[in-house]
């Protein structure tokens, strides 16, 4: 089956014309409870742990953390992603979910050349 145009069209979309998750940041010490809790409030699947660099911490880390035991007074810091993978602005929608695919992932911080963080694009945005 053939794609349709636009959605061929759809890939080659610059994450700058795409809604974008918010940012939503959260201190390295914050625990896992309360990053639940701050993901629920602000409706977001994925925080960012301040820092340098800053890390990602998402609801599929929580998940895992609290399999493997880990309690919800566990800091953030210690299973957040420490280095995620950012685009910049630019990167194409089909880009991106080819990078997605390749690493594995599920979320991408989008930073400006600046090095500020934009947004986060991930699976679930249908804009």
């Amino acid at each position: 089956m053939t794609p349709e145009p636009d959605v061929l069209a759809r890939t080659r979309t610059p994450l700058e014309e795409v809604a974008l998750r918010p940012l939503v940041t959260v201190a390295p010490d914050t625990t896992l409870g309360e990053a639940a809790a701050r993901m629920r409030s602000a409706d977001v699947s994925t925080l960012v742990v301040a820092g340098s660099p800053p890390g990602l911490v998402t609801e599929r880390d929580l998940a895992h953390a609290l399999a493997e035991g880990l309690g919800p007074t566990t800091a953030v810091a210690e299973v957040a992603t420490s280095r995620p993978l950012w685009v910049t602005p630019t990167t194409t929608l089909g880009d991106a979910a080819a990078l997605m695919i390749h690493h594995g992932i599920r979320h991408v911080v989008i930073v400006n050349p600046l090095g500020e963080l934009l947004g986060v694009h991930d699976h679930h945005v249908a804009d």
